[in-house]
C-alpha cells in the first residue's frame, strides 16, 4: 500500500492538467491537512479534488507552528502530518518544503515526479504537454534547467 501526504500545489497542478485521477492510479491513500483543504477551497478546487483526497489533521500542532516561521500553512501542516504518519511520499513542490521534509527523513515527490512516475508505470504516454500546459495555465514554475532535466528523464 502506497500512502502519500500532499501539499496544495501538486493537487492544483494535477487538477489544472485534468489528471487528478493519477492520484488514484499511483497511490492507495492521499491525505491532506486542513490548511491544504482551505487553500484548495480558496482556489475553487476542493469540490473537484475531494473525492481523491482524505482530510486528516496532524495531531501535534507544535511541529506545524514551528514550520510556519519559514513555510506557508499548507506546507507546514503537510510536513507535520507526514512526520506523524510516515507516508511513502510527501507530495510538495516548493524547494524549501522539500528540503525540510528530507531533513526530517521524509521522502518527497513533486508534481513533475508524479508525472514521471505515471509515465514509468504506463499511465501516461507523454508528460511534456502537461508540463507546458500547467506552466501556461497556472503559472507553474519550472526552471529551464529542471525543464531540460524532466524532458531528458521522460525521453521526450
Amino acid at each position: 500500500m502506497i500512502v502519500v501526504v500532499s501539499d496544495t500545489s501538486p493537487v492544483r497542478a494535477l487538477l489544472s492538467a485534468q489528471r487528478l485521477e493519477l492520484l488514484r492510479s499511483l497511490f492507495d491513500a492521499v491525505y491532506v491537512p486542513p490548511a491544504v483543504v482551505r487553500e484548495l477551497e480558496r482556489a475553487g478546487c476542493w469540490d473537484a479534488a475531494s473525492p481523491f483526497l482524505t482530510l486528516r489533521s496532524p495531531t501535534d500542532a507544535t511541529v506545524a507552528f514551528e514550520l510556519s516561521a519559514t513555510l506557508d500553512e499548507g506546507e507546514s501542516q503537510a510536513i507535520a502530518l507526514a512526520k506523524e504518519i510516515h507516508p511513502d511520499f510527501l507530495l510538495i513542490d516548493e524547494a524549501a518544503g522539500r528540503l525540510i521534509g528530507r531533513q526530517l527523513g521524509i521522502q518527497t515527490m513533486d508534481f513533475l515526479g508524479v508525472l514521471l512516475r505515471a509515465k514509468r508505470l504506463g499511465h501516461l504516454n507523454r508528460i511534456m504537454p502537461l508540463v507546458d500546459f500547467v506552466i501556461k495555465d497556472i503559472n507553474f514554475f519550472v526552471s529551464p534547467r529542471m525543464y531540460s532535466e524532466i524532458q531528458n528523464l521522460a525521453g521526450e
